[in-house]
């Protein structure tokens, strides 16, 4: 049940639970509404106990302009889900919102909301190092089977090649790590210990492809690369996306 809207001046509410990532620009487009409608504009965010539970960025930018925060006062408990729904109606989530709304009732979640935070990774090396779509990750897939000391393992192997390839994305770079990761005869250990001794290494191409075949070389096993090329081929192929097995065929005169 709701209560009646209330009015809060500048008064400071509880952090709130979910601050999705990619609503930065929405404060400054909230504040130029806000001068030009002199604050009647937004609809009312929602208050559960002191704790604001949706409507951030337009507390935000209310307090940034010095204007009243209208909000409407929850009681009883707001589901996690109803949260979601509130947000997803109006903007889309990213994936890094998801784990952290899935973080407040899932110890396992919380773990792993934790230590992206704490090593400042893009959640797509999740996707990479732990084999988890980010479809799975969204939907609240089953992770207690993370293992965190391959995992930090597998992070400090890619800062370390992100330092020897500043130019390629970072989107390249962990793509073919975690190639070479999921190889049945690869060897983390051997490979730190290679990459650790390079101090320059060549950057003629920003291709994925490219990557995995060099990595391969400084590893001293082709036949990764090989294994990689030919399973990649076949199952492209069976997607009839000729452009990809062309790259491959490109790659492979060089």
């Amino acid at each position: 049940m709701l209560q009646e809207i209330k009015v809060l001046e500048n008064e400071k509410l509880g952090k709130n639970r979910f601050q999705p990532d990619n609503r930065i620009k929405a404060t400054s487009k909230l504040r130029e509404s806000i001068r030009a409608t002199k604050g009647n504009m937004y609809v009312p965010a929602l208050v559960q106990n002191g704790i604001l539970v949706d409507g951030h960025r337009r507390y935000e930018a209310c307090m940034l302009e010095g204007v009243p925060f209208y909000y409407i006062d929850i009681i009883g408990e707001v589901p996690v889900g109803f949260i979601r729904v509130l947000n997803e109606t109006g903007r889309q989530w990213s994936t890094k919102n998801y784990i952290a709304s899935h973080a407040a009732n899932d110890e396992a979640y919380r773990k792993l909301w934790e230590f992206i935070q704490v090593h400042k990774i893009p959640v797509s090396l999740i996707n990479s190092f732990c084999n988890y779509s980010e479809a799975m990750l969204v939907a609240g897939a089953d992770i207690k089977r993370i293992n965190y000391n391959k995992l930090s393992f597998r992070v400090k192997v890619y800062n370390h090649l992100k330092s020897l390839y500043p130019s390629v994305p970072t989107n390249t770079i962990h793509r073919s790590l975690g190639k070479m990761l999921d190889h049945k005869s690869f060897d983390e250990k051997k490979f730190w210990d290679k990459i650790t001794k390079l101090e320059t290494v060549e950057e003629s191409t920003q291709e994925h492809h490219w990557m995995v075949k060099q990595l391969s070389e400084i590893y001293g096993d082709v036949s990764i690369y090989e294994d990689i090329r030919d399973e990649s081929n076949s199952r492209k192929g069976k997607w009839n996306d000729f452009r990809t097995i062309q790259n491959w065929n490109k790659i492979n005169k060089r």
